[in-house]
């Protein structure tokens, strides 16, 4: 009797265990933590496109930023409508991601993968895509459109500084990036 009391009280422990650990991976993602980037995005104003300062040396002021690369933020919500994305095109390696509110990425975009597409880039939700196409004029370049997966979000520009001489050049570049709501 005391063996089944034994495994008994082992199965317990393991389900609870299970448990514990089932509910933690579930919840703790979707807890705010509060770091720099989540109260600088706080504070942005909606499609207000900010270049982030270099990080200082021996010390970074936003959590995971590379110092070889520039960044520039954009906060958004396309629930009134499409947000037009302007890209500048340096000529070192970029990228575009797209983050929507619980911070998934949904998009992303490169130098090399955006062909001629960076020049007119529309975010916007599913339901307001057939619109866009209806009112886009006949015989225009079809611009690269990104169905956001939430109406809030943030798109995330980074520049390669590919060297020291060439940083303030790109940084001219994430100054032209710009975010806006777009009416077709």
């Amino acid at each position: 009797m005391s063996r089944i009391a034994g495994l008994y009280w082992l199965s317990v422990a393991v389900m609870l265990t299970l448990t514990i650990h089932v509910i933690a991976v579930l919840i703790v993602p979707r807890i705010e933590v509060e770091n720099p980037w989540t109260q600088r995005l706080a504070n942005l104003p909606l499609t207000d496109a900010v270049v982030l300062p270099d990080p200082a040396p021996g010390a970074q002021s936003y959590e995971l930023m590379d110092p070889f690369f520039i960044y520039a933020i954009c906060r958004f919500d396309v629930s009134e409508g499409p947000l037009a994305v302007s890209v500048p095109e340096p000529d070192t390696y970029w990228s575009l991601a797209f983050y929507d509110d619980d911070r998934t990425n949904f998009f992303a975009i490169n130098d090399r993968s955006a062909g001629n597409s960076a020049s007119g880039v529309f975010v916007m939700l599913p339901e307001q895509v057939p619109g866009f196409w209806a009112l886009l004029p006949a015989g225009s370049a079809p611009p690269l459109v990104i169905e956001a997966t939430q109406s809030g979000g943030v798109a995330v520009l980074r520049i390669l500084v590919d060297h020291p001489t060439k940083r303030e050049t790109y940084r001219g570049f994430a100054n032209e990036f710009s975010c806006s709501p777009s009416s077709f």
